[in-house]
C-alpha cells in the first residue's frame, strides 16, 4: 500500500472535526500522531494530500487557531494540541527545511494552499510561546497537515 492510500485510509477514518473543518489526525507521510512526516516544497505539497484531501486554506488555519491550543509533549515529541476534548489534533513541532539545511528546533511549519502571485504561501507557524499565520516562500520545505475536501 503506497503512503497516500495508507495516509487516506487511516486518516479518513480517524479525521477529527474542529470548527466545522474535519482535520487529519496526522501529518503527511506520517506513521503516528508524533511523527513530523515528510517535508514538502509548496508546489509539491499542494498536491501530495489523496483525494477527498487537500491543504487547508488560510481561513481554516485562522477556525483551528481560534479553536484554542496547548505547548505540550506526547511521547517525548514537542508540539501543540489544538482544539477542544474530544475534538484535537497534535501537530508535531516538525522545523522546516531550507536549501538542505534543517532549522525551526521546536517550533512546527504547516503549508497552507493560499498562495500570492509571487513566491509566497501560507502557512500556520508555532512554538511553545505563540501560533501565527504568514506567508513564506514556497521553496521552504514544511510539513503538510490535510483536512477534507
Amino acid at each position: 500500500m503506497g503512503i497516500a492510500n495508507a495516509y487516506a485510509q487511516t486518516s479518513a477514518d480517524k479525521g477529527v472535526v474542529i470548527n466545522g473543518v474535519k482535520w487529519a489526525t496526522t501529518n503527511l507521510g506520517a506513521s503516528s500522531k508524533t511523527d513530523a512526516g515528510s517535508h514538502y516544497a509548496w508546489v509539491q505539497a499542494k498536491t501530495a494530500c489523496p483525494r477527498g484531501w487537500r491543504m487547508p486554506t488560510y481561513e481554516e488555519f485562522d477556525k483551528l487557531v481560534s479553536s484554542g491550543s496547548v505547548w505540550t509533549s506526547i511521547n517525548g515529541v514537542q508540539g501543540r494540541l489544538f482544539g477542544k476534548a474530544p475534538n484535537t489534533i497534535f501537530l508535531p513541532a516538525a522545523g522546516v527545511f531550507e536549501g538542505g539545511n534543517w532549522f525551526g528546533d521546536g517550533s512546527g511549519w504547516y503549508w497552507g494552499i493560499s498562495a500570492d502571485a509571487n513566491v509566497k504561501a501560507s502557512c500556520l507557524l508555532f512554538d511553545n510561546n505563540s501560533v501565527k499565520r504568514d506567508m513564506y516562500n514556497r521553496i521552504l520545505r514544511m510539513s503538510v497537515r490535510c483536512v477534507a475536501e
